[in-house]
């Protein structure tokens, strides 16, 4: 459990705007449609965690000087 846990990411991102949320969406390379129709957003979500899961420390690290920078005035 350390200063980067997924645990703490995560929180970081449920505080976002939607925008802001999208452009996590980009960096994690998760989709946000199938085809022609948009996905729900549990399995955006789903797949958000997913990849957070995935990272190693130094890419959660800099995941999360983004995050926290963004949330700065929350």
């Amino acid at each position: 459990m350390g200063r980067f846990d997924t645990d703490k990411i995560v929180k970081e991102i449920s505080i976002l705007q939607v925008e802001e949320f999208l452009g996590i969406c980009k960096i994690l390379g998760v989709p946000l449609v199938e085809g022609d129709e948009s996905r729900s957003f549990e399995d955006i979500w789903a797949d958000v965690v997913d990849k957070l899961g995935g990272l190693n420390r130094v890419k959660r690290k800099n995941l999360m000087k983004l995050l926290r920078a963004a949330n700065e005035d929350r």
